[in-house]
């Protein structure tokens, strides 16, 4: 067989017909395009029945691209690579089509994409037809560019949009993530960061439906200094599960569930509870802190989140607060120290020396720490102040007040130490030099009206004696007053054994309406955020003080001695600009209170703690020395921060501020120290512990703007004065 027979087709004939082929092939495109185009006008037209007429070419073609736009995230990019394939494409044949034979399609397809990436390419042509074309190709590469500039620009600012609102993921483990915003987030965040101060600073994550700017803003307005903590905001929702994941919830150490602002309390706990069924869907790494308003939905709560959940009710903690503060004045100052991570917090170590000691035995042996309880190995139960003769077991751990977790040690003292801190009293020092007097019934005041005030009123019941009488004074009418008590459950008749109710109709800021309940014969009165007003906290704020102001004055203008001579009148002006008494005065004052004698010795003469919401009011009452108060926001936010830091935390609280367990206590001097006696802490832990309590700090008359929690040095030889108070945790009063 000749070679001929199998020659191939000559390849420069097949060159010749490529420009018709793939002309052929781009006006099939075309053709089945416009077939699809027409069959789905077609569809759409008969869906749209009686309105097809309605329905154009351009119609269909509009909403297919806007479909297609808005649906695919890649649409843009694929449509720009299109419409530059299809202008190489026929600009490529065109320029095939008007050049001289010899030149090859696919160099004039990369001819044309010069002309569209390079508007000044097309300048050294001299035909006519060239130029023509390649005017087109460039005007069209312009638009493509235009376009292909647009998508950069969008994508990028769709970026940095992402990012603004918070929606991109946190790439964070072990951090501590607060759900939801509320005026308690900074001061929580505040907390949070000095417990981070002593690791090293950490990682906390705030998720909100809030702006992320807004939020990010407000936080580096209020907080000087982070301690080196990172502070990362998302914006979100927390009952969704994909914005859960997006701020790493399960991999959190701990989680704060915060109440929602502007909602009513049964609306804001059914939201916490939501979330908290969502979080229980997960697999949670730490636990869980819920803010809730209401102390019935608790139980619910609990129930849903089981171990890994601990609750905070923010009224009802703040109400046991103003309670123990009104009894013992001076407790407020106490308690703010207690609270919290700025001065000495609750702390659980293990260690081996301890094993096979007696609690008591155990009171000694931290110089730089106060010992309060026992956590056991095999229990969740903490035992604050146990038996002295409890003995730690392997693996137990004990409970400890201390300025930080690593600023305490343990040192076993000597048998001869021991000794003599713990000498017992001779036999004449074995009766107190004072009585610290007989309790009588009491006259409560609470003013202001809100919706938790019947577990309140339980509280109280638990700690006067009988035939105590409450007054409640403010500007719900009595028929709402009773249904509201009756809605929480309370029925005055059968509930409460040691208090009589009182009801007062008045404005709280109205001096006719203030002196008409003769202030003076009360032994407490307790101020309230009013539930109307709770939500405008500047507002709320201003009429507190004013009504502790009025309050003050009328108690004052009401004295024998102020009524006495004009010379003294102007003289009690002048002081009540500065003080409404000196504080050495309040120093006595408190120190006859907590003996019984106040109105043996002066008078009747009452304790004043208002309720406030904003620190900026904390600083204005510090600076006028006028009343014990309870910054509300504040101290929830310190016991959210705590439990979140470590859960047993929750049972102390729950436990030393209720009338059941054990409490923080102002003792007098007499009770176990002489006047002018010197003793060192741990001498005077001795003799308290007589009574089975626990000494944790003191408040000295030289000093009475400072309390002493923890002292440094326990057995340095103090010189107790009679106005000095014991600070103590025991069992009941």
């Amino acid at each position: 067989m000749s070679t001929d027979a199998c020659e191939f087709p000559d390849r420069s004939r097949s060159k010749e017909y490529l420009p018709q082929i793939i002309f052929m092939i781009f006006i099939g495109g075309c053709i089945f395009i416009a077939l699809r185009i027409v069959q789905e006008v077609r569809k759409v037209r008969h869906r749209m029945g009686n309105l097809s007429k309605r329905v154009s070419l351009v119609d269909v073609l509009s909403y297919r691209a806007d479909l297609y736009f808005s649906s695919d995230p890649l649409s843009k990019p694929i449509a720009l690579l299109c419409m530059t394939q299809v202008l190489i494409l026929v600009g490529g044949c065109m320029l095939y089509a008007c050049s001289p034979s010899g030149s090859s399609l696919h160099s004039k397809m990369w001819q044309a994409w010069i002309f569209i990436a390079d508007s000044a390419a097309h300048a050294e042509y001299g035909g006519i037809v060239e130029r023509i074309v390649s005017f087109i190709l460039t005007i069209c590469g312009m638009l493509v560019f235009g376009f292909l500039v647009g998508i950069v620009t969008d994508t990028i600012s769709e970026k940095v949009d992402q990012l603004k609102k918070g929606k991109s993921a946190v790439l964070e483990s072990g951090h501590t993530l607060i759900l939801n915003w509320s005026n308690k987030v900074i001061p929580v965040i505040d907390e949070i960061c000095l417990a981070n101060a002593s690791i090293g600073g950490g990682t906390v994550v705030v998720l909100a439906e809030r702006d992320k700017e807004e939020m990010e803003h407000e936080i580096l307005e209020s907080l000087a200094t982070l301690h080196n903590t990172k502070v990362v905001v998302r914006s979100g929702s927390p009952i969704l599960a994909t914005d859960l994941n997006k701020v790493a919830a399960s991999s959190a150490r701990a989680i704060i569930v915060m109440s929602q602002e502007n909602l009513e309390p049964d609306e804001s706990d059914a939201m916490a509870l939501r979330v908290t069924l969502c979080l229980a869907s997960m697999n949670l790494q730490g636990h869980v802190t819920v803010e809730l308003s209401d102390v019935d939905n608790r139980h619910l709560i609990e129930l849903v989140g089981r171990k890994q959940v601990e609750t905070i009710v923010s009224h009802d903690l703040i109400g046991r607060i103003m309670i123990q503060c009104a009894r013992q004045p001076g407790l407020a100052r106490v308690l703010d120290g207690l609270l919290g991570f700025e001065g000495h917090e609750f702390y659980f170590s293990r260690h081996k020396e301890l094993d096979g000691k007696t609690f008591e035995e155990a009171l000694y042996y931290f110089p730089d720490a106060v010992v309060l309880g026992i956590k056991p190995k095999d229990s969740e139960k903490v035992n604050i102040n146990p038996p002295g003769d409890s003995v730690f077991r392997p693996g137990d751990e004990v409970l400890v007040l201390a300025e930080d977790d690593d600023t305490y040690s343990i040192k076993i003292p000597t048998k001869e130490e021991l000794e003599g801190w713990q000498r017992p009293k001779d036999e004449s020092e074995i009766k107190t030099p004072h009585s610290t007097g007989v309790r009588t019934p009491e006259r409560v005041l609470f003013i202001g009206w809100r919706r938790d005030l019947d577990d309140m009123i339980v509280q109280l019941d638990e700690y006067v004696l009988k035939g105590s009488e409450l007054v409640l004074f403010s500007q719900v009418d009595i028929k709402s007053r009773t249904k509201s008590m009756e809605d929480g459950g309370l029925n005055v008749k059968e509930d409460l054994n040691n208090l009589t109710l009182k009801h007062e109709i008045g404005n709280s800021i109205s001096r006719r309406h203030l002196q008409r309940l003769k202030l003076e014969s009360f032994d407490s009165v307790l101020i309230l955020a009013d539930e109307q007003l709770e939500l405008d906290v500047t507002k709320m704020d201003s009429r507190s003080l004013t009504t502790l102001l009025l309050i003050r004055d009328i108690i004052h203008r009401n004295k024998p001695s102020t009524k006495t001579s004009m010379a003294s009148q102007f003289k009690s002006k002048v002081a009540q600009r500065h003080s409404v008494c000196t504080i050495m005065d309040q120093e006595s004052w408190i120190n006859d209170v907590l003996r019984g004698e106040s109105k043996k010795k002066s008078g009747p003469k009452c304790t004043i703690i208002s309720e406030i919401l904003d620190p900026k009011t904390k600083l204005l009452i510090q600076s006028s020395s006028v009343s014990d108060f309870v910054a509300s926001n504040e101290l929830i936010s310190k016991a959210l921060a705590m439990v979140a830091e470590r859960q047993e935390v929750s049972q102390i609280l729950q436990e030393i501020l209720s009338a059941e367990g054990q409490e923080v206590y102002m003792r007098p001097l007499e009770k176990y120290v002489f006047p002018g006696e010197s003793l060192s802490f741990f001498e005077a832990m001795a003799r308290c512990r007589a009574n089975k309590e626990i000494l944790i700090g003191y408040k000295l008359y030289a000093d009475p703007d400072s309390v002493v929690l923890n002292p440094s040095n326990k057995t340095e030889k103090i010189k107790w004065q009679s106005s000095d108070l014991l600070i103590t945790v025991a069992e009941d009063d």
